[in-house]
């Protein structure tokens, strides 16, 4: 995360952690695997070859990005607010570690419309969500859990 977000955070700042870069690439290999990549994957190998073509849009309108990523994270996904999401800003080169409760409890100090493209990974890599910098959200399971009875692939996300 950039220093800038730091310097301007409101409130108290959570637990995060900045991966390193055999951290990252560990993260990496898993996330590619996941995503049924024979070898190591960059990050516009697995969006043009995998995300682009699975992901589900779930809001077009910025106001409702927080609502949104909300929704998604503890009804759709049901994940605890004590798991670890890693956040995404650049490819692969640039990974932050934090807990669902401390990300969704400082959205607004993390994730700046009309600046920030951010992909956010769960822990097990069963997913991948993507927060554009004009307020779309989108998201796509691993090719597993896309023939799994646990997510709806159609649910709606209001």
């Amino acid at each position: 995360m950039d220093n800038i977000k730091y310097e301007n955070w409101e409130g108290i700042i959570p637990n995060i952690i900045s991966l390193n870069q055999k951290q990252i690439e560990l993260l990496q290999k898993k996330i590619c695997l996941k995503f049924l990549f024979e070898k190591k994957c960059d990050f516009l190998d697995l969006y043009k070859q995998y995300i682009m073509n699975n992901e589900k849009i779930l809001n077009k309108n910025q106001f409702t990005v927080q609502k949104t990523i909300t929704q998604l994270l503890l009804s759709y996904l049901n994940i605890s607010k004590e798991e670890l999401l890693y956040l995404d800003w650049d490819g692969f080169k640039n990974v932050d570690e934090i807990t669902v409760k401390d990300f969704l409890d400082n959205f607004e100090n993390i994730w700046y419309e009309s600046s920030d493209d951010l992909t956010i990974y769960d822990e097990n890599a069963e997913w991948i969500i993507s927060i554009y910098h004009f307020g779309v959200v989108s998201f796509t399971l691993c090719p597993s859990l896309l023939r799994c009875k646990k997510y709806n692939k159609d649910k709606v996300i209001t």
